[in-house]
């Protein structure tokens, strides 16, 4: 019954639905409310009674709240724009009262899925002690032996034909391998160990930046704060926020250079990047203003295309029902056994293209994939948004309580294996791609864990090993 207290605010909201800006509100607050609950452990006890910062990378904490975060609370921005508003000042009359009503049914529908998503969390996150260990000398070495492995695995994966996703898992695992380094070597205060693990963590984000992608950047930077919570919390409460806000204010005027300068228009990205901070050095702090405000209500938020799909779907396109999911199994399925596999990227693309959320000439010149939440609601209405987050919460919650089990706890098993091989489930994407990506990311994991226990690193225990001073500090292991 303590589950229900997930929907009293979209039961609230839709009560309110009578006038759209209240409602909204009561929506964008119900998704802070469950939040509430979350980090408090209202509804269900924290995993192993530990406190949340303890834990903060499982998937019911941080990755939830990320998700959360882009999936339902960013909204405030676009709403704010259609109220008339550039960030808190009036501007201009705002949009028509009629849109608010598509608004509003927007940010409801978020928080059925967020609660749905949280459900699906709290029901899997059921964490036993692991049997297995990773047999490392020190934790640090292990951490940075796995980055270093994973950078050798990637070039070889990536000379492979038809390996090249795997090539893209095992590059996310070898990034978070070299940010859990730095987290662990950082209090051994060994400073070769410290300048080599702080030398591959900046290499990471340096090729993280070149890539163009905002949250290539964001990421590493989330983790390692993360980690470095339960030993240095008075130093991550002051840095951290303040570093997330100065990245996400700059990081848009970097990456969009980056993509124009050298995904459109030919140039080396290292050339493009120095260009992107000279322009930075150069911009005008209103432009920067604009354009991150143009940013906020266009791309860090997902509802300005979400509106689009409830104004045609059903009226004017019926629900797709069973396509989706048949195309999210069909794209598990290997190109190299299937020659004749459409190209998936297309197969999204013509829902964005019936629903007017992009005209024929754009086809093949941008990538707008809707998000789970829109997927569900497209394919079974207000059921396929419970349903599709649900399911999401479950697979998201078992991947990480699988890891822990296979690698040794928490560090090992979430902290690296779960945020390495699953970060899909920390902002989401559509069906097809999530299907592909947690489908396999959970084969290699198996892989992985096989091979690490036929080379001796994985072993069963047979005693509780000792966990060395500083990392028993650090990741409060069982």
């Amino acid at each position: 019954m303590r589950y229900l207290l997930l929907y009293i605010p979209f039961a609230l909201s839709l009560a309110l639905s009578g006038s759209p800006e209240l409602a909204y509100w009561m929506a964008w607050a119900g998704s802070w409310y469950i939040l509430l609950l979350v980090f408090s452990g209202a509804i269900k006890r924290h995993p192993e009674r530990k406190p949340w910062g303890q834990q903060v990378l499982r998937p019911l904490y941080l990755p939830h709240a990320i998700f959360a975060g882009y999936m339902a609370l960013s909204s405030v921005f676009y709403f704010l724009q259609a109220k008339g508003y550039v960030y808190f000042t009036k501007v201009g009359d705002g949009d028509a009262p009629e849109a608010f009503v598509l608004i509003a049914y927007a940010q409801q529908l978020y928080l059925l899925g967020h609660a749905g998503l949280v459900h699906g969390l709290l029901l899997a996150s059921r964490y036993k002690p692991s049997k297995y260990y990773l047999k490392f000398q020190s934790y640090s070495g292990g951490a940075l032996t796995l980055a270093l492995g994973g950078i050798a695995l990637v070039s070889l994966l990536k000379v492979v034909p038809g390996l090249g996703q795997f090539a893209v898992k095992f590059d996310d695992l070898s990034l978070v391998a070299s940010v859990v380094a730095l987290a662990l070597v950082l209090p051994e205060r060994k400073w070769k160990y410290s300048l080599f693990a702080l030398f591959l963590f900046g290499l990471n984000l340096y090729q993280s930046a070149l890539s163009g992608f905002k949250e290539a950047v964001l990421i590493p930077v989330i983790i390692l704060a993360a980690l470095l919570y339960p030993q240095y919390k008075r130093l991550v409460l002051l840095a951290g926020p303040a570093a997330v806000i100065v990245l996400i204010f700059v990081l848009p005027f970097f990456s969009n250079y980056i993509r124009k300068e050298s995904w459109e228009g030919g140039k080396a990205a290292g050339q493009a990047a120095a260009e992107a901070i000279e322009g930075l050095q150069e911009t005008t702090t209103g432009e920067l203003v604009d354009n991150n405000w143009a940013f906020l209500t266009t791309r860090f938020s997902e509802i300005s295309l979400f509106v689009k799909y409830l104004d045609n779907v059903p009226e004017n396109h019926p629900f797709y029902y069973w396509k989706l999911i048949e195309q999210g199994l069909l794209n598990i399925v290997p190109s190299a056994l299937y020659p004749g596999k459409p190209i998936m990227e297309d197969l999204v693309m013509e829902r964005a293209l019936e629903n007017g959320i992009i005209e024929w000439y754009s086809v093949g010149k941008v990538s707008t994939k809707p998000q789970l939440v829109v997927d569900g609601y497209v394919s079974f209405g207000e059921f396929g948004v419970w349903v599709f987050l649900f399911i999401a919460g479950l697979l998201s919650a078992f991947a990480s309580v699988l890891a822990e089990r296979w690698f040794g706890g928490y560090l090992w098993g979430t902290g690296l294996m779960y945020t390495g091989f699953f970060l899909i489930f920390w902002r989401g994407n559509c069906i097809e791609f999530m299907s592909n990506t947690v489908f396999w990311s959970f084969v290699l994991m198996a892989i992985l864990f096989i091979v690490l226990r036929w080379v001796g690193l994985v072993k069963k225990i047979k005693y509780q090993p000792a966990v060395p001073k500083n990392e028993a500090l650090l990741v409060q292991e069982n």
